[in-house]
């Protein structure tokens, strides 16, 4: 009798990157971009009012260009 539960797997989809778009800008005063959500490795820095086009998210954070640099920020970075 009842359900069987094998649906509870299927929100595993979160670690994906989904997108997302728009623009914002950096509200900390220096903001770290990263390669890779949550990753060590640094691909710039970006100052406080520095615009970033919104190009993806995933979870908490966003992936972003500016001045040609692509990277990820987490989202209270840019005031989300």
């Amino acid at each position: 009798l009842g359900g069987g539960g094998d649906d509870e797997g299927a929100a595993g989809a979160t670690a994906s990157e989904t997108e997302a778009n728009g623009t914002a800008v950096v509200t900390m005063d220096s903001a770290v971009l990263r390669k890779e959500p949550k990753g060590k490795d640094k691909a710039g820095r970006l100052v406080r009012g520095s615009k970033v086009k919104i190009l993806g998210k995933q979870n908490d954070w966003y992936k972003v260009e500016s001045d040609g640099k692509v990277g990820w920020l987490y989202r209270s970075a840019i005031g989300l």
